[in-house]
């Protein structure tokens, strides 16, 4: 009866909370009559950008034949958003979804057709994240962030071939120049951050010390994480010279989500069973120390870099064994797993410019990465009418298997901007590289050991043309286009059975984009692009003498299409808009079922939406009263490769309201506030089983910031 209260209290708040957030979102267009103050955003936050992680030329985003955005900190704070996975969500294309196998913390990215996370690489403050294996977007905190550009597609050459679709760069304050500030809210269900800020400047060292804590339950009872982060800058004042220490820790606890089995577009358990046994979870210790070092070489510009990540897992997950049994049968399949990872990088480059109209960058850097995984697999009993599963003092073990991987790769790089006229930029770069793997299987006794060596180029060339300026303001029209081509290395099994076989040779990309680029002096900016990308290489099953056996033969293509427009009035009122069309697709792509082969050839590549598009509105000035809506569609998408019927589409409304006065604004946010459940994310550990969206969050906090 106690339960049952509490239940329906809990139901009454979240209904209430979900109609003062919708009232809310109704705030800026009823403020559009008022008197508006200073508005908080200026030019700079879209096309006027200076860029950091295209080019080393200080361009501006107008000026960069790359597609990419870029997003301040201070807007997200504008907004609201502490969350990274709604952050990324604001850009244009991008889709995210739960973090799925890697547990409640992490988000799942969704961008120019790709799912796959290894796909894209996490740079954060000019280092790989994870960049040697899979970006641990899990551990990515977006408090006390400076700005995050978003590269769509083949990145330049010195990030290396792990940059495959697309690039998501993180830059926090600069030492001695985070504000001084306090950041605290709460949620539903017992979720709440907290943040501090502040930095300290000599005449001859400045530093900032970052410190954040988050805790957060989604819908499900036993799922939830809480992650602590902490991040030390320490910087000289002095020049031609600079020294540059960072050191960041990461602690995160995560008490993952489970998927829901499908039978084609039907699901075949509740939305919220966990079917994790009791007592799973996730722990993850990540620290990094990173030294950089900038100097003045024969008059030219050089920058040398050094990072160490060290990342500590251990976890438990379990999933329903074969969903194909259902209801019949209550057996869970999990595993207990343990991970080390050293991910080591350096760089080291020299910038001339000025030389009869070219400049150029060049240098090398180097990714290395070490892996040890250890498994141990096990079964349980899972009922189905919500009592508990088993704990995992009672699993029945079952086999143990083990990993150990190292990567060297190493590159040689130049990029060069010319400008033969004063309408004209031609960006290019090359770059070798240089690929080494040693990988050591183990799976029931049976071990296997393989190794490969692989030098490649990689490349990228474009241009930026501008159709129309004027003499006096910033405002313009330009063209621009670039081709791309890169490789990866394939995507390193984390499941509880390693791949037993030879190295597969790696996945290779070839892109183009074509788009046109519009800005005035701070009133509105556009941007239209077309991109096709080409996969080749793809990591698929086949049948070899009637056994199934890994092989790098399968190919996808994307084309698409992505607009976005702002629009900023003279006073506080802002519109945007975006929308992006994808065309995924298979191409030859051999996928075994039931043992028997079936080419994928033209199909829909699963849980890529053909449609995304949203509208937002935004009321945001100096002081007074803030506020913002934001809805945004995805399209109808397949939930598998061998569904014939489409999911529908849904609409996530998110908004925002807050008052500021003085250096404190006190603020509430609502995201997914239609409480949409729908798949996003296909698991690789549960056959069949998708993961869904979380449903309505909402927070309530309040931020002082003396700036």
């Amino acid at each position: 009866m106690a339960l049952s209260t509490i239940d329906r209290l809990h139901r009454a708040l979240t209904r209430a909370v979900r109609g003062a957030l919708l009232a809310a979102a109704c705030l800026p267009l009823l403020a559009a009559h008022a008197e508006a103050g200073d508005a908080e955003s200026d030019s700079s936050s879209g096309l006027m950008q200076v860029v950091s992680s295209a080019t080393r030329f200080h361009d501006r985003v107008a000026d960069v034949p790359i597609a990419l955005s870029v997003t301040r900190g201070a807007d997200f704070e504008a907004r609201g958003v502490h969350d990274a996975r709604e952050a990324l969500d604001t850009v244009v294309g991008v889709t995210t979804g739960p973090g799925g196998d890697e547990g409640s913390a992490g988000f799942s990215l969704s961008l120019l057709g790709r799912r796959e996370i290894d796909d894209f690489l996490l740079v954060v403050d000019g280092v790989p994240l994870g960049g040697a294996f899979v970006p641990q977007f899990a551990a990515l905190s977006l408090e006390n962030i400076d700005r995050i550009e978003v590269l769509r597609g083949t990145a330049p050459v010195y990030f290396g071939t792990t940059a495959f679709a697309g690039t998501v760069s993180v830059d926090h304050p600069a030492a001695g120049t985070a504000p001084l500030g306090l950041d605290a809210s709460v949620g539903l269900r017992g979720t709440y951050r907290t943040a501090a800020s502040g930095s300290h400047q000599g005449e001859e060292w400045q530093q900032s010390l970052l410190i954040d804590r988050g805790v957060e339950q989604g819908p499900d009872p036993r799922a939830g994480w809480q992650r602590n982060h902490a991040l030390w800058r320490l910087a000289t004042s002095g020049q031609p010279s600079a020294l540059r220490v960072d050191l960041e820790w990461t602690d995160l606890t995560d008490r993952p989500t489970s998927p829901t089995p499908f039978d084609e577009t039907t699901a075949l358990l509740p939305l919220d069973l966990n079917q994790n046994p009791l007592g799973a979870q996730l722990l993850r210790r990540i620290g990094k120390l990173t030294i950089a070092y900038d100097h003045t070489l024969a008059g030219l510009p050089w920058q040398t870099l050094a990072s160490v990540t060290r990342t500590r897992y251990a976890g438990d997950q379990g999933f329903v064994a074969d969903p194909a049994l259902l209801p019949a049968s209550t057996e869970g399949s999990g595993f207990h797993q343990r991970r080390d990872i050293t991910d080591g990088f350096l760089d080291s480059h020299l910038t001339w410019t000025g030389l009869h109209g070219v400049d150029v960058t060049a240098g090398f850097n180097a990714l290395l990465g070490q892996l040890s995984i250890a498994n141990r697999r096990y079964s349980y009993e899972l009922p189905l009418n919500g009592t508990p599963p088993d704990s995992l003092a009672q699993v029945t073990p079952e086999g143990a298997s083990s990993l150990d991987d190292r990567r060297t790769m190493v590159g040689v790089y130049a990029q060069s901007r010319w400008r033969p006229s004063e309408t004209l930029t031609v960006l290019a770069g090359l770059r070798y590289n240089e690929l080494q793997e040693s990988q050591q299987a183990s799976t029931d006794g049976e071990t296997e050991a393989h190794h490969q060596h692989l030098r490649r180029f990689s490349g990228s060339l474009g241009a930026d043309a501008a159709l129309w300026r004027t003499a006096t303001g910033p405002a313009a029209i330009s063209a621009y286009a670039s081709l791309g081509s890169t490789f990866q290395p394939p995507q390193i099994d984390f499941g509880p059975d390693p791949s037993l076989g030879p190295l597969l040779a790696p996945e290779t990309l070839q892109g183009a984009v074509l788009g046109v680029r519009a800005h005035t002096s701070g009133a509105w900016e556009f941007d239209a692009a077309y991109h096709h990308i080409n996969v080749d290489h793809r990591s698929v099953t086949v049948l070899v003498d009637g056994l199934p056996q890994l092989a790098a033969s399968g190919a996808q293509t994307v084309r698409g299409v992505e607009l976005e427009g702002r629009w900023h009035s003279a006073g506080a009122l802002g519109l945007s808009f975006e929308y992006a069309h994808n065309d995924a697709r298979y191409g030859h792509f051999p996928y075994v079922v039931d043992g028997a082969t079936t080419d994928l050839t033209g199909r829909r590549i699963e849980l890529v939406p053909g449609q995304v598009g949203g509208v937002s509105v935004d009321w945001l000035q100096a002081q007074g009263w803030q506020g913002s809506v934001t809805a945004k569609f995805v399209g109808s998408r397949l939930p598998s490769v061998s569904a014939d019927e489409a999911l529908g589409g849904y609409t996530l409304l998110n908004a925002y309201v807050g008052y500021r006065s003085g250096a404190t604004t006190v603020w509430l946010r609502g995201e997914n506030l239609l409480d949409r459940r729908d798949p996003t994310l296909v698991s690789d550990f549960g056959e069949g089983q998708l993961y869904r969206l979380e449903g309505v969050r909402a927070m309530l906090g309040v931020s002082v910031r003396a700036r």
